[in-house]
């Protein structure tokens, strides 16, 4: 006698659990399109899994089947963009104040002062810069921005990097990454260390918040 697939086990259930959460990070754009047809695609056979169906059991199985391709289809499609931000502000914290009410004041080491509204204010990179971190700080719509990088400790690297980690995308004189930063390259950057146009490692910035050197992995 023919019987259905058996969706119903702990199992299956965990593995469509682990691709839930996977599918909407792995994918994007095209991708996903292509991961939603081949799901949709895949609906039709249901009707062919139910007609084998010969028990309640397996018929219950088929509608958790359903439920899952439908939430993994829809999952797909809840990525948000990144917004990449270009830096306007960029220095060297000296000290920091935020005495006055409702504001933060950064004071860079070549006596530039910026006064941000903390209630307009998104941290990248973590919370507030501390002193000695490269600051960069802008806008974006009616919010502002600022992010502290401090200073690295690897051996062998000059004193002026400020490194950080992330994944990238080389776009010509610019890398946009996936911390939400749009930065310059450095003159002497090395372009021919990307995997393709794409990063996934460490970058080194200096004091003017131009990328000079990038590292595959952790520096």
């Amino acid at each position: 006698m023919a019987t259905a697939y058996d969706a119903s086990g702990p199992g299956f259930i965990e593995r469509a659990r682990t691709e839930w959460i996977l599918l909407p990070s792995l994918f994007s754009g095209a991708a996903r399109g292509s991961v939603i047809a081949r799901v949709v695609g895949r609906l039709p056979t249901l009707g062919r899994w139910t007609r084998l169906a010969t028990t309640h059991r397996h018929a219950r199985a088929l509608t958790t089947m359903a439920a899952i391709a439908l939430v993994v289809a829809l999952g797909c499609e809840r990525e948000d963009p990144i917004i990449y931000r270009v830096p306007e502000s960029v220095g060297v914290l000296a000290a920091r104040d935020v005495s006055q009410p409702g504001v933060l004041v950064l004071e860079f080491e070549d006596g530039r002062r910026l006064t941000l509204e903390r209630n307009r204010l998104d941290y990248l990179l973590g919370g507030i810069p501390n002193a000695g971190e490269l600051v960069l700080a802008g806008g974006h719509d009616d919010r502002v921005w600022a992010a502290g990088i401090a200073r690295t400790r690897t051996q062998g690297l000059p004193p002026d990097c400020f490194d950080f980690f992330s994944a990238g995308v080389d776009e010509g004189d610019t890398i946009a990454l996936d911390v939400g930063l749009r930065l310059p390259k450095a003159p002497i950057f090395d372009d021919s260390l990307s995997d393709g146009g794409r990063y996934y490692g460490d970058f080194c910035l200096n004091s003017e918040g131009q990328i000079t050197r990038y590292r595959g992995g952790r520096m």
